[in-house]
C-alpha cells in the first residue's frame, strides 16, 4: 500500500532507487550483526546464485566467511540503486500526471522515436485527464463494501503464502539437515545448494504450465504438496533424535525440494 504512494509522488524508478537503498541498510546491518512465473524464475535464480556463493565461501578457513556472501549483496544493489536514479527515465505517464508533459514528450522521443513520441503522448494526455475527471476514489475506499472484500482476498493470500513456512525453510535449510542428523556442516550447506537447483528449475513450470489451470486449483494443489513435505521434515526429525546415525535420515534431503517444487507451481506464483 505504501509503495503506491510513493510511486505517486516520486515516480516508479525512483522508489525503486529507494528500496535499493533500504535493501543495502540491511544487508549491511545483516553483515555486521506467464510474467508472474517469468518474474518467479528470475527471482529463483538469484537465490540459486546466492545458495551455491554460500556453499563455496563456506570453504574459506576463517568463522566469518558468512560476513562475504552478505557483504556481496551490495554490489547489485548499489548498480540498481544508481541505474533507477541516474539511466532509467521516470514514466512518462506519471510526469503527465505531474503536469510535466514537455518532459513526459522527451522520455518518449527517446525511447520511441518523435512521431510514435507524438501518437502516445496524446493518448496518455487523455486517459490521465479522463482518469482525474471520473475518479473520485480514495484509499480508504478499500475498506469499505464491496471493495472490502477483494481487499480482505488479496491480503489474505499474502498472509497465507507467508505462513506456509517458505521463509523458514529457505533460511535455515542447513540447520534443519543439521537437526535430521547431517552433522558435516559442508554436507548440509552442499544439500541446501540443491534446493537452489530445485528452486530455478520447478520455477520454469509456471511459466508454461499455470494457465492451463485455474489459480484455485494451483493453491489446493500446492498446499498438499507442501503439507505432505512439512510433515515429512517433522517425523524424519522425530525420527532423528532417537535413532541418530541411521541412514534413512538422509531422505530429510528430498524433503525442502519437495516443498519448494509445490511452492513454485502454486503459492510462489499463484499469490
Amino acid at each position: 500500500m505504501s509503495i503506491g504512494i510513493l510511486a505517486d509522488i516520486h515516480g516508479r524508478e525512483r522508489t525503486l532507487s529507494i528500496a535499493c537503498v533500504v535493501f543495502i541498510i540491511g544487508a549491511i546491518v545483516q553483515a555486521t550483526g506467464c510474467i508472474i512465473g517469468i518474474e518467479q524464475m528470475i527471482l529463483c535464480l538469484g537465490e540459486l546464485v546466492a545458495f551455491w556463493l554460500n556453499y563455496g565461501f563456506n570453504y574459506l578457513e576463517t568463522p566469518h566467511w558468512w560476513r562475504t556472501p552478505l557483504a556481496i549483496q551490495v554490489v547489485p544493489a548499489v548498480i540498481l540503486a544508481y541505474g533507477c536514479w541516474f539511466w532509467v527515465p521516470p514514466s512518462p505517464r506519471w510526469l503527465v500526471q505531474q503536469d510535466r508533459h514537455q518532459c513526459a514528450r522527451e522520455v518518449l522521443a527517446r525511447l520511441h522515436g518523435d512521431a510514435a513520441a507524438m501518437v502516445q503522448m496524446a493518448a496518455i494526455a487523455d486517459e490521465v485527464a479522463f482518469e482525474k475527471a471520473v475518479t473520485t476514489t480514495t484509499w480508504g475506499d478499500m475498506f469499505k463494501t464491496p471493495v472490502l472484500r477483494v481487499t480482505l482476498l488479496g491480503m489474505g493470500v499474502q498472509f497465507f503464502q507467508q505462513i506456509t513456512g517458505t521463509n523458514s525453510i529457505l533460511y535455515y535449510t542447513p540447520s534443519l539437515f543439521e537437526r535430521g542428523g547431517i552433522a558435516d556442516p559442508k554436507t548440509a550447506n552442499l544439500a541446501t545448494g540443491g534446493v537452489g537447483i530445485v528452486l530455478f528449475v520447478s520455477a520454469w513450470f509456471p511459466v508454461f504450465i499455470f494457465d492451463r489451470l485455474g489459480r484455485k486449483t494451483w493453491l489446493q494443489i500446492g498446499l498438499f504438496g507442501m503439507t505432505c513435505a512439512m510433515i515429512g521434515i517433522a517425523v524424519l526429525q522425530w525420527h532423528a533424535e532417537g535413532h541418530p546415525g541411521d541412514k534413512a535420515i538422509y531422505a530429510i534431503v528430498t524433503l525442502p525440494y519437495l516443498f519448494y517444487v509445490f511452492f513454485n507451481i502454486s503459492w510462489g506464483v499463484g499469490s
